[in-house]
């Protein structure tokens, strides 16, 4: 797997948590153009990868700092009903993964790197479990549908 550094973001800040989390996203544009959004600091977005439906990976923020891609997001953690300050600190915790899209469109050579770099974090950072590969419609339920496939297919598919 090999990873580019192309482009850089200027969109981040210093991570405050630990790596316990994984969200995939969908871009609403095509490469370069989503890469380039990324990499403007008006945007105030960024995400830690950009997989384009080629399938080649780039990496926009270093995985050390804080990428700005989840927005107003939250996840319970633990599954108490009760969410705590830090299960809305999405950002803090994850690293982001953005599939270059256009109306929700993956390719498989897109999917399968996407597993294959989720994989490799996975084996790096021995905090996050499947459980906690998320899309951002299930951090963002009602502000996001992305990604349009099944998570849950998603995350049964991973080593």
């Amino acid at each position: 797997m090999k990873i580019k550094k192309d482009y850089t973001s200027p969109n981040f800040s210093k991570r405050t948590k630990d790596i316990d989390t994984i969200i995939i996203h969908q871009t609403e544009g095509k490469f370069p153009g989503c890469a380039e959004w990324m990499c403007n600091p008006e945007s105030k977005a960024s995400a830690h990868y950009l997989i384009t439906k080629k399938g080649e990976i780039y990496q926009l923020v270093d995985e050390k700092d804080k990428a700005w891609h989840a927005g107003a997001a939250e996840w319970d953690y633990n599954n108490d009903g009760v969410l705590t300050r830090e299960e809305h600190a999405i950002n803090s915790r994850s690293i982001g993964i953005e599939l270059e899209s256009e109306k929700g469109e993956t390719t498989e050579v897109q999917l399968v790197a996407s597993k294959l770099l989720v994989g490799d974090i996975l084996l790096r950072y021995k905090k996050i479990k499947n459980k906690n590969v998320l899309g951002h419609k299930e951090v963002s339920p009602n502000r996001k549908s992305d990604p349009v496939f099944d998570m849950n297919d998603f995350r049964n598919s991973l080593i």
